[in-house]
């Protein structure tokens, strides 16, 4: 479900999160910060925030459901 919007690789302390999807990309231009460091096309998001930001995500696509961690 999230992985049809995301691609994410949890490398410890860091997350690259890639918004793949059409939704996911304008999701992300209005809901996280425009600052947000990126690593090549990956941007990078410190592990304390990532379930965070797919929660929101998914939240507002998918509904109230608790997201299964993916990270």
């Amino acid at each position: 479900m999230i992985n049809d919007h995301f691609e994410i690789e949890n490398h410890g302390s860091i997350v690259r999160m890639l918004p793949i999807s059409e939704w996911a990309k304008e999701w992300w231009e209005a809901n996280v910060d425009p600052s947000c460091p990126m690593m090549g096309k990956y941007y990078c998001v410190e592990s304390r925030y990532a379930f965070d930001i797919l929660e929101g995500f998914k939240n507002d696509a998918f509904g109230a459901e608790p997201l299964e961690a993916q990270i």
